[in-house]
């Protein structure tokens, strides 16, 4: 467990901690995240490499398989709502669980892309949305209708 909690620390600077038997990666400080659908997360990294993009992205096994794509909050500010269907942000108080660096146990999570010790900036989180965004077809991305201030026919003050 030390030695998982030191390779992330010292070789990628990422603030992890550790709590019984896992290893922890809080989000916050300018780190967040993109819960993406299964099906949708080989385009999306095919997408973010046209672009000269490289994020580590988290494989989690379960009956609803999702990767997860680390980013650099870069004072962006998004809502859930700003969301395609089925993608996730996630930012504080969610802790990541990395995956340990070897471990004769059954793990339900894995690298889908492994961080790079050259590579330890996460790209900006409005370039991972936007090859999210640039993968998902259009039915499914999020539509706004913008909000406008009710108007007041008639109203004379005087």
């Amino acid at each position: 467990m030390e030695r998982a909690e030191a390779w992330y620390r010292e070789r990628h600077f990422w603030p992890v901690r550790v709590e019984g038997d896992a290893v922890l990666l809080p989000l916050g400080r300018g780190v967040v995240a993109f819960e993406v659908p299964v099906d949708r997360a080989v385009p999306v990294q095919k997408a973010l490499e046209r672009n000269d993009i490289h994020t580590p992205a988290l494989f989690v096994k379960r009956p609803d398989a999702r990767v997860t794509f680390l980013a650099d909050a870069d004072d962006a500010t998004f809502g859930q709502f700003e969301m395609p269907s089925g993608v996730r942000y996630l930012t504080v108080p969610v802790a990541l669980r990395l995956p340990l660096l070897t471990t004769m146990l059954p793990c339900d999570r894995s690298w889908f892309r492994a961080p790079d010790p050259a590579r330890r900036w996460f790209p900006r989180a409005a370039s991972v949305l936007s090859a999210i965004n640039a993968v998902t077809p259009y039915a499914l991305r999020a539509h706004r209708t913008p909000w406008r201030a009710a108007g007041r026919d008639g109203v004379l003050i005087g």
